[in-house]
């Protein structure tokens, strides 16, 4: 047995040398670590070429479904901040709160959300960094502040990619596991705001701004769970931030003073393309509507009808490990898919601006050219790392692995849970991969230790966006953003401790619900 939980293990630690130690691309050490797997599949567990295949064919599949969904928030992204809508919403915000904390919070904390909601790849701590700045935040604290802010919102952002794939890799029902990932990054949410005050500008702002963030934080987390449980994943985020945009605004405006209203955000349209907040926000209001109309009634049924997918047949190892045989893995509804909504409403953005005389000639093309240039890496690790987590699960190696663990951390791995998720996130770079990576692992250590499956991967997503706030890979798009290259270790340093901080009370939290629901 101590043979088999050391063979399991060598592709994760493969993964984080390669990537850690070595600092090869999440791309190269996904294909490398895939490798590992199945060399140990078929050395120590007993897998065929079919079940190796197979699993990896799975991958594939898994890594295709969410790469559509990547695809196409880059795309709304690029387009909104090639037409201007993006510092156009963001003239907005700064405009309409005068007190410098609620200013703070609103940009590094919710506005920051509310982008992680349409885009991912450390576009938020890109676009909130310099903001931060121009408010005459410091840069190292610019840059650390926007990836405190942003983390919570992971798990339902980027459309939610990193969500799904947590579905699609454990396999478990979707609603229940949103809801308790709501429950958990609700505690996150709140825990951050603080935490971002208190960043700011120590204990003196964390008590100044402690009513601010409990209404505001309580508004973000109840909407973002009430969205969770209506089954609308993709658009859970991108709401909650948007709430607690308003609320922030309103809040700062209430509470505003005399000489905090000269400091506004230094930030304005392009030239030529100044225009209102709402027709700035019309591609993100779209989204919603289009996502709240495609997820519930008679019309997701219909939308649902159509899906592409493929049949798997059953595969075993001579170790005795079963896979059952599926009829569709994977299955892509492209009427009704995350991404299809995400292009939607891009197009209806695209035909509205055109209208205003928004867009200019060849912007089509730039557009498309940007977003592959942005996403062709991503793409392919996130299926290396899929084909990865495949093959261990399929091979029995996940099951093995979670054995050992949950034998060793018995009644009290529910805390170490969220920390296995910041493990995961750091090292592939996102909430994605982790999830891909530890997302079965999680599930079966639910399992064995007779514990809610819900919550511990609910605990595992939440984990793995708390990693955000120190991935390599997300600090080095901080740092260079406002003007702390090179000043990264630093940035690491002084999150990391925040990240242990909200990871430990998230921990907790989900520790008090496995037990709660075992009686």
């Amino acid at each position: 047995m101590p043979t088999l939980w050391i063979a399991s293990l060598a592709p994760v630690a493969a993964l984080l040398l390669l990537m850690v130690a070595a600092k090869w691309s999440s791309a190269r050490a996904g294909a490398a670590s895939w490798f590992v797997a199945a060399i140990a599949a078929s050395s120590f567990f007993g897998a065929g070429l079919d079940v190796i295949g197979l699993a990896t064919c799975k991958g594939l599949l898994l890594g295709v479904y969410v790469s559509y969904i990547v695809w196409a928030g880059v795309l709304m992204y690029n387009f909104a901040e090639e037409t201007g809508s993006i510092s156009g919403m963001a003239a907005g915000l700064g405009a309409v709160t005068g007190d410098d904390l609620s200013q703070v919070l609103l940009v590094g904390w919710a506005f920051v959300s509310f982008l992680q909601g349409v885009a991912g790849f450390g576009v938020p701590v890109a676009v909130a960094g310099p903001m931060l700045t121009a408010l005459g935040v410091q840069p190292v604290v610019a840059a650390s502040l926007s990836l405190l802010g942003h983390a919570w919102a992971v798990t339902f952002g980027s459309m939610a990619t990193s969500f799904l794939t947590l579905v699609l890799v454990t396999g478990i029902e979707a609603r229940p596991l949103a809801q308790w990932s709501a429950i958990l990054l609700g505690v996150s949410c709140v825990s951050t705001g603080f935490l971002a005050s208190y960043m700011y500008g120590g204990f003196r702002a964390l008590a100044r701004g402690f009513p601010t963030v409990s209404v505001a934080g309580s508004a973000m987390a109840l909407s973002l769970y009430l969205l969770a449980a209506a089954q609308s994943y993709v658009i859970a985020s991108t709401v909650a931030g948007l709430v607690g945009c308003a609320a922030l605004a309103l809040l700062g405006r209430a509470k505003g003073r005399a000489k905090d209203r000269t400091k506004k955000i230094a930030v304005e349209a392009p030239p030529g393309r100044r225009g209102g907040f709402l027709l700035a926000f019309f591609p993100y209001a779209a989204l919603i509507l289009f996502s709240l109309a495609t997820s519930t009634g008679p019309v997701s049924t219909f939308l649902s009808s159509i899906s592409l997918s493929l049949p798997f047949p059953e595969t075993e190892t001579s170790l005795g490990w079963k896979n059952k045989a599926v009829g569709s893995y994977s299955a892509i509804c492209p009427l009704s898919h995350p991404g299809t909504v995400v292009l939607e409403a891009t197009l209806a953005g695209y035909v509205v601006f055109r209208k205003k005389g928004r867009t200019k000639k060849g912007m089509v093309s730039r557009i498309l050219g940007k977003t592959a240039r942005q996403c062709l890496f991503p793409t392919i690790s996130t299926m290396t790392v899929a084909m990865m987590a495949l093959v261990m699960n399929e091979s029995g190696m996940t099951y093995a692995l979670a054995e050992g663990v949950a034998r060793f951390g018995g009644g009290f791995y529910p805390i170490l849970s969220v920390f296995i998720g910041v493990l995961g996130c750091f090292t592939t770079g996102s909430n994605s991969g982790s999830n891909a990576m530890f997302g079965a692992f999680q599930r079966d250590a639910a399992r064995l230790l007779g514990v809610s499956e819900y919550v511990l991967c609910a605990s595992q997503t939440t984990g793995g966006a708390l990693g955000s706030m120190i991935a390599p890979a997300k600090v080095v798009v901080g740092t260079s953003v406002t003007q702390a290259a090179g000043r990264e270790g630093e940035v690491i340093r002084r999150n990391a401790r925040y990240c242990v901080a909200v990871a430990a009370i998230s921990s907790i939290a989900a520790w008090a619900a496995t037990a709660s629901l075992k009686f």
